[in-house]
């Protein structure tokens, strides 16, 4: 497994996981387990647990994946964040920026990275579409990539 990072630093005290990076988690992710165990706070965006709360609702494991979610967030490391009015700041930030290259991302993925970018998480993430702010000066994002 390889990643893209704009972050110099070997590990970060803080991060932030986005629905792909939560979902490869609980499957035994080594890479995220260890940055896991080596966060001081790990930030769950709201719009990561709704988008995993919707995929739960169509899957064949919902109140399992529910419980598991919950446990998770339940950790005394773990924070669950809401956008609030320096979020919308950092969402226009962040749109802005990914507009003037040309390309876009979804309203959920601007949300986690503009909450993220608030609470100086790097985010954890194996979605390419982040690709787009691997250069934006106010965040830290590492996007994973599997080698099949």
């Amino acid at each position: 497994m390889t990643s893209k990072s704009n972050d110099n630093s070997s590990t970060s005290s803080i991060i932030a996981f986005d629905t792909t990076a939560y979902s490869h988690l609980v499957r035994g992710n080594s890479a995220l387990s260890a940055l896991l165990v080596a966060s001081d706070l790990v930030v769950m965006p709201q719009p990561t647990v709704a988008e995993l709360k919707s995929g739960f609702v169509f899957g064949s494991r919902q109140e399992e994946n529910e419980a598991n979610l919950t446990r998770f967030l339940s950790s005394h490391k773990v924070v669950l964040a809401y956008p609030d009015e320096v979020t919308a700041e950092n969402y226009v930030a962040l749109y802005s920026h990914v507009r003037r290259q040309g390309r876009q991302l979804s309203h959920n993925d601007l949300w986690i990275a503009a909450l993220s970018a608030q609470y100086s998480a790097e985010l954890e993430t194996f979605d390419h579409d982040f690709d787009a702010l691997l250069d934006y000066k106010g965040l830290r994002v590492k996007v994973f990539d599997i080698k099949l």
